[in-house]
């Protein structure tokens, strides 16, 4: 897939209330349907047209080819489609389960139709978040099928390899 892929999807599933709880076979069931809408209703293809990601950390990222999804123009009408798209995608997901979740909206008219973050994590790299280097994971690509068949624990194993 060629290195102009857009962040469309930032899904997110953790709980702030007692610490920090992750709630990641939570973010997986919300990856798994909205990878299935990309395929089924989007019409696109695992590979060429997206790809799936755990974050390394509290859930999972789909990137998706601009073109794939109709995105096209300058960076500004991009961003600006690509929120339009993401909100498609978001009210598809409530449609078909009214509780859906923990999407983080990466852009969007609440931000001015700016990027929150203007930036994505390269392949690989570590997501650490503990100042004492303990927790720390890679990000991963998965293939639809491997997600919808790997456990949660699996993954994150997968992406803690042994120094």
């Amino acid at each position: 897939m060629p290195s102009n892929a857009i962040h469309l999807v930032d899904i997110d599933s953790q709980d702030w209330t007692n610490g920090w709880t992750e709630h990641l076979d939570n973010a997986r069931d919300i990856a798994v349907r909205a990878a299935d809408i990309l395929m089924s209703k989007w019409d696109l293809r695992e590979g060429s047209d997206f790809r799936v990601f755990f974050s390394g950390r509290k859930g999972f990222n789909i990137e998706t080819r601009p073109e794939a999804v109709g995105i096209r123009g300058n960076l500004q009408e991009q961003i600006v489609a690509s929120a339009k798209r993401l909100d498609e995608l978001i009210e598809e997901l409530r449609r078909q389960h009214p509780a859906s979740p923990g999407i983080d909206r990466i852009y969007g008219d609440r931000f001015g139709y700016r990027l929150k973050h203007p930036y994505i994590r390269l392949h690989n790299s570590w997501n650490k978040w503990a100042s004492d280097g303990t927790s720390e994971r890679v990000r991963l690509e998965l293939s639809v099928d491997r997600l919808k068949a790997e456990a949660i624990s699996s993954i994150c194993s997968r992406a803690h390899p042994a120094s």
